[in-house]
């Protein structure tokens, strides 16, 4: 099952092999909620002085530290390093990379436990003004984070854009004599939480496999293997900037009527001219 899933994912091309770039990545994403690329000159030496700071007073409670106490830092240190040394294994050619940053939500809780407990073992050993600086530095950097979070709001920062479905769901107006076809099953897992009155589909030449995110749809009716499926008066096709796999605009029964993009998102209304 683990060798079908990584031969087969579902996902889109916008994964990424563990570089040190991944790395910085994972440290502001995870502290100020924002990608490497968009750091300014003093964030980027607020989080080197905050992960040097970090690790002097980890190594240093770490030689302080009884046998049970190291047990519990090993833990902790286990628990985050080792889906980013796994992620980076599965880089290596001719392997697949997999790694978004987001795949760390999981373990970073463990990361900020440890931070926790660094602060409270170094206050005890002494280290009063490092632990003092390490504090206000890591509380500046996460109330950072969050206000930055609050700002951005859900954005993909792999395709940079905003997703629209709810928009556009709004655009359509009343369905229930419409068809909406999604592009892919992407598309339709995106969308469907806001068409539950619509008749929505996805296009899939072929039937999915039984591997990845899209394996509750294996064998929907939902899917819709070519525009022969189609037969509603007005379709709503919902796809992305690039050339539509779903050709429904070759399809001489129908004729395009509007078409509205959002950001990189598209919506083409058609309507039934000729009947089968």
């Amino acid at each position: 099952t683990v060798i079908s899933q990584f031969q087969h994912s579902a996902l889109p091309s916008i994964t990424s092999p563990i570089t040190f770039r991944e790395l910085t990545s994972i440290l502001s994403f995870t502290t100020i909620y924002k990608p490497e690329w968009n750091l300014s000159v003093p964030l980027n030496l607020l989080l080197i002085l905050f992960l040097v700071l970090f690790i002097k007073l980890l190594s240093h409670n770490y030689s302080k530290a009884l046998k049970k106490e190291k047990n519990g830092l090993n833990l902790f240190l286990s628990i985050f390093l080792v889906p980013i040394v796994f992620f980076a294994l599965i880089s290596i050619p001719p392997l697949k990379p997999y790694f978004m940053e987001r795949y760390m939500a999981h373990f970073v809780i463990f990361a900020y436990a440890l931070i926790g407990v660094t602060l409270d073992s170094a206050w005890r050993n002494g280290k009063h003004l490092s632990s003092i600086v390490l504090t206000f530095l890591t509380l500046g950097l996460l109330v950072s984070g969050m206000n930055n979070l609050n700002k951005t709001g859900n954005f993909n920062f792999q395709s940079l854009n905003k997703p629209n479905a709810k928009t556009i769901r709004k655009d359509i107006g009343n369905c229930t004599s419409s068809t909406v076809v999604a592009e892919d099953p992407f598309s339709y897992i995106d969308a469907s939480y806001y068409y539950s009155n619509c008749d929505l589909r996805f296009f899939s030449k072929d039937e999915l496999g039984p591997y990845g995110g899209y394996v509750p749809l294996r064998f929907s009716t939902s899917r819709v293997s070519s525009t022969n499926d189609i037969n509603a008066f007005t379709v709503y096709h919902l796809h992305w900037q690039k050339d539509p796999e779903f050709k429904i605009s070759q399809d001489s029964r129908y004729r395009l009527v509007r078409s509205t993009n959002f950001d990189k998102h598209y919506l083409d209304e058609y309507k039934l001219i000729n009947q089968p």
